[in-house]
């Protein structure tokens, strides 16, 4: 590269003769000398020379290094030394300063015309690799900036679509139309999951994920996790299992959308790479870690652990870290037989930690795999005022579940406990019917309709309890994916049911609506015995008909004490989880999971007009009608009063 031009730095005159001479023999053109390292930094800007030599011995305060550092960190010029000093602080301190060589004294010409040619040539590819890369980052950052738009335009239709489908499901009673309106809702889910995995990781590539920390209602928040996958499973035959331990089901404050977005990408990946057997999701404060100490001082973070175990085909141990690189399947053919964008994992293990957490799996080929994430959260100050830890009504005296599974045994084992009611697990209809005809009455048996022998039990339990039967009632778990009547054991008693995945805050609803539905029976049977009984059941129905002005009736309403229950219930839950009486306004978000919720429990009651006045309450706040809504949220809070003073 001879033609360049170079600067020297020298503090003697005779070296500066001598490299001048030798330069212009070599074809380069010297621009200027100077003697000190300030001069050099200087005469740097003011010169821009190609090439820097310069000796590390000078005049002045500043030293060759420190000059030849002052010149990388603002011009970027390639800088030689040449010098006498060869010891070894000195070259220590050389290699930091990001000098191109290190030539000692004395040189010959051709030593320093190569020194020279290499450095002008490595400086030239750092300079192109810096452009390119400047350009790299710059089209990255217009393609997130495009993707996160793109996203967002896009989410909004699909949320509309999603929300007038749950809207029109409940009106259509044509079961092949149902059917086909539940793929349009289960495709858009799914789509709209996609497009907020790719937004996600476009934040994540960008830095721009951020922590939104909120006080969250877990059960809830697991309630929407298992509705996104449950469908998927449910239609490849496959168990889906939840277990939230007892001390896990309270309030956290934590970032709930990123806690949502890990969970439904590691049950999605255990749904999609499993073919039959179940898939589990676990939740428990970790029993092996501390909890995290505040940087300020204040209370410790427990650390809870999510754990989601599948039976499907497992990953090769030496594949398990190259799963969360983007866009990487163990198989690459699987991407087309189960699809998936190949960010899932990516995406919890970034999120995680964003949060602070851990993630960590276990597999073997052919042997199922299991994930488990660790996550600090902060509980709720508040004492904990969950319905859920609430004990069941006295008239439940024992639970008997029926399950081919020993870990739901064990898990609603737990909870019987909290309950304060007694419990007892079977695997077999024959020890389960011994058990219930020797047993204490108050008795409610929960059997899964899948298990062996569930067809005969329904016959055997009709003809096998004689006298004064000690069954209450009978639950049963349904899966959507079999064609089963819910109510099945109407012979036996009181019946209600539950839909796969089991939730036990469902479950414990369901108890506690069969212990007012007895407790109504007994009520009906002692006023038709008595006459004066009947009269107070004319004038109750007469007071009904007059309160009554919007067309309420007995059939409709079902039972007072149910439905004061369940007002008291949604208002409740309205106010702890979207912020209902606290001020806040109202956010259609956080209140449609509640209406829903309280709708299907109204329905499992038989309240048929609460279900509407909820459907109706649903309906205006999809359309944003406030005004709507705020009137039948005052209606409902009146009813909730006269029912308590009923």
């Amino acid at each position: 590269m001879a033609g360049e031009s170079i600067l020297i730095v020298e503090d003697e005159p005779i070296v500066v003769l001598d490299m001048k001479s030798r330069l212009k023999k070599l074809g380069y053109h010297v621009v200027g000398d100077v003697r000190t390292g300030e001069e050099a930094v200087t005469a740097v800007k003011e010169l821009l020379p190609a090439l820097v030599l310069m000796d590390i011995q000078l005049e002045g305060e500043m030293d060759g290094i420190d000059a030849a550092e002052e010149i990388q960190r603002q011009i970027e010029t390639p800088v030689i030394f040449v010098t006498a000093t060869s010891d070894g602080e000195t070259r220590a301190r050389a290699k930091t300063s990001r000098a191109s060589g290190y030539i000692l004294k004395p040189f010959n010409e051709r030593e320093i015309e190569v020194s020279i040619e290499m450095a002008l040539y490595k400086h030239q590819v750092d300079r192109e690799l810096r452009r390119s890369r400047e350009a790299a980052l710059k089209a990255v950052k217009a393609q997130n900036e495009f993707v996160a738009n793109m996203t967002h335009e896009l989410r909004t239709p699909l949320n509309s679509i999603i929300g007038m489908t749950e809207l029109l499901r409940p009106r259509i009673q044509d079961r092949e139309s149902g059917e086909y309106l539940d793929i349009l809702r289960q495709s858009s889910t799914t789509l709209l999951s996609i497009i907020n995995g790719i937004l996600d990781f476009s934040k994540l590539e960008d830095g721009k994920m951020q922590l939104h920390e909120r006080r969250f209602d877990l059960p809830t928040l697991l309630s929407r996790v298992l509705d996104q996958v449950a469908v998927q499973a449910a239609k490849q035959g496959l168990r889906l299992e939840c277990e939230l331990h007892p001390d896990c089901a309270c309030e956290l404050r934590g970032d709930e959308y990123k806690l949502q977005q890990i969970l439904v990408n590691l049950l999605s990946n255990a749904v999609k790479f499993t073919e039959e057997g179940r898939v589990r999701l676990a939740v428990r404060r970790d029993p092996h870690q501390e909890p995290v100490s505040d940087e300020n001082g204040g209370p410790k973070t427990p650390v809870f652990e999510f754990e989601v175990s599948d039976t499907g085909v497992g990953i090769p141990q030496d594949q398990i870290q190259a799963m969360f690189q983007p866009f990487t399947q163990v198989n690459q053919g699987s991407t087309r037989k189960q699809g998936g964008t190949g960010i899932g994992l990516t995406l919890v293990r970034d999120m995680s930690t964003v949060m602070g957490g851990t993630v960590d799996i276990r597999s073997d080929l052919g042997a199922g795999s299991e994930a488990r994430v660790r996550l600090p959260l902060g509980t709720s100050s508040e004492p904990a005022d969950h319905s859920l830890h609430q004990p069941l009504p006295e008239r439940i005296t024992t639970l008997h579940v029926l399950s081919a599974s020993a870990e739901r045994i064990r898990y609603l084992a737990e909870w019987c406990e909290v309950w304060g009611v007694g419990f007892v697990g079977h695997h077999s209809k024959d020890a389960a019917l011994q058990a219930l005809q020797t047993g204490p009455p108050g008795a409610v048996l929960c059997v899964e309709t899948g298990i062996p022998g569930y067809e005969a039990l329904r016959g055997e339990l009709q003809c096998g309890l004689s006298g004064e039967s000690p069954l209450l009632g009978v639950v049963t778990i349904r899966s959507i994916a079999r064609d089963e009547r819910p109510n099945s054991f109407t012979a036996c008693g009181n019946t209600r049911s539950v839909l796969e995945p089991l939730r036990v805050e469902q479950l414990r609803s369901v108890l506690a609506g069969l212990a007012v539905a007895a407790d109504t029976n007994d009520t009906q049977h002692d006023q038709r015995t008595s006459d004066a009984d009947a009269n107070d059941g004319r004038r109750a129905g007469s007071s009904a008909g007059g309160r009554s002005s919007g067309g309420r009736n007995a059939a409709g309403r079902g039972s007072s004490a149910a439905e004061g229950r369940l007002l008291r219930t949604f208002l409740e839950a309205a106010e702890r989880e979207a912020g209902l009486r606290s001020g806040e306004p109202i956010d259609s978000e956080r209140l449609v999971p509640v209406v829903k919720r309280i709708r299907a429990e109204a329905e499992q009651e038989g309240l048929s007009e609460l279900s509407e006045q909820l459907f109706r309450l649903m309906i205006a706040l999809r359309r944003d009608d406030r005004q709507t809504v705020r009137q039948l949220l005052q209606y409902f809070a009146r009813l909730c009063d006269e029912t308590v003073h009923e």
